[in-house]
């Protein structure tokens, strides 16, 4: 992995059957840069079954690390061990930053747009498209929000 941003490989995820969406991810179509200094994790994925560089609807995930409100944890000799678990309401979302670039040359008006952890959307984020990119922000500050949706309008 290099220090400003990720990319796969040559070697390709391939699709995922499911009988909800079949999903499609391609990670070398994707670039992230870290303008953060904590450890951000992306993920995009197609999901109306086209490559992620020709879909009109895709997610993208944001994750820096999530933690429970209340868990309790403590050292004994070199092992750390959890006692309490605590609860996910609320839960506690680690600040991060990512610049997400993601090629995709599909038709369409582009709309992203920020998701909470039930996919209701919280906001429209805004964008900006160069030589076949689309590229926004992700800042988990701004709306709490781990998850996009990019959506191509015709």
């Amino acid at each position: 992995m290099q220090k400003k941003g990720i990319t796969s490989t040559e070697k390709d995820i391939k699709s995922q059957n499911s009988p909800l969406v079949k999903i499609t991810f391609l990670l070398y179509n994707l670039r992230q840069n870290n303008i953060s200094k904590e450890r951000n994790y992306v993920f995009a994925g197609s999901l109306d079954g086209k490559e992620l560089a020709e879909t009109s609807r895709a997610l993208i995930l944001h994750l820096t690390d999530v933690q429970a409100t209340g868990r309790k944890k403590t050292t004994l000799g070199d092992f750390r061990i959890v006692y309490n678990w605590g609860n996910m309401d609320p839960y506690l979302l680690r600040k991060g930053k990512a610049e997400i670039s993601l090629k995709n040359s599909a038709k369409g008006v582009v709309r992203i747009r920020a998701l909470d952890v039930n996919g209701a959307v919280l906001a429209e984020i805004p964008f900006r498209e160069s030589k076949g990119s689309v590229i926004f922000t992700a800042d988990t500050d701004q709306y709490g929000a781990m998850a996009y949706e990019l959506l191509r309008i015709p």
